[in-house]
């Protein structure tokens, strides 16, 4: 039986193995078999593969006639500059030396002993202005004392008022507290004023007699402590 020679051929073509592409840009990997794998073409490196540039469209255009204004910029601190606000050095600090003087004082008062007399006395503040300075004296005093005169007999006593307190500490209710309102009024003195004195006005004829402990301020006041005690 013949066949038609046109199926011979198709039969011929069939049986033969294609052939890979070959040429200069061309590169055959076999596999294991010896077949052909893969075919890849070397002339165009991976790396040169061109690369098309994204259209980002055409960029917002501003209106006509409107000022961006500049850039804002963040505020800069000169190296010499506080961070603080500053201060007013032409302002004057206000003091209230006589105000905190007293108010420091005023918890002592009620176990703070007087000099005994015949008569029931007390402590009372004395404050007055003075334009003088440095130690405290008798005519100082007598002229800013109301209740005294410029003739006024009277002493700067250099034991300080320990001589007329001690009986009255000895003899108190409570001599512990007498002498601890005695240290506390004696430190806040020290500790407000300057040129503390304690001063005796008045002679052995006369029947009143005032005394006084007192001291500078930094206010430039006398500040202190007057009773006066009955003496017949």
């Amino acid at each position: 039986m013949k066949r038609p020679l046109s199926l011979i051929f198709m039969l011929i073509i069939l049986a033969c193995p294609a052939s890979p592409p070959t040429g200069d840009g061309v590169i055959v990997v076999p596999d294991d078999t010896g077949d052909v794998a893969s075919v890849f073409d070397a002339s165009v490196a991976d790396d040169e593969a061109p690369i098309h540039p994204l259209d980002a469209g055409p960029s917002p255009a501003m209106p006509v006639g409107v000022d961006s204004g500049p850039l804002a910029t963040e505020p800069t601190m000169d190296a010499g500059q506080e961070s603080m606000a500053p201060v007013d050095a032409g302002t004057a600090v206000t003091l209230n030396c006589a105000q905190d003087f007293f108010a420091a004082l005023a918890p002592h008062m009620t176990d703070l002993v007087v000099v005994q007399g015949e008569s029931d006395s007390e402590w009372t503040n004395f404050e007055a202005s003075s334009v003088q300075s440095g130690a405290i004296t008798l005519d100082e005093l007598r002229a800013l004392f109301a209740q005294v005169g410029a003739a006024t007999e009277g002493e700067i006593r250099v034991d300080d008022w320990g001589f007329y307190l001690e009986g009255p500490i000895e003899y108190a209710a409570d001599p512990q507290a007498a002498q601890a309102a005695l240290d506390s009024v004696e430190a806040i003195f020290d500790l407000h004023l300057t040129d503390v004195i304690f001063v005796h006005f008045g002679a052995d004829a006369n029947v009143e007699h005032y005394f006084l402990r007192v001291g500078r301020s930094a206010c430039g006041e006398i500040l202190g402590l007057w009773t006066v005690v009955i003496w017949t």
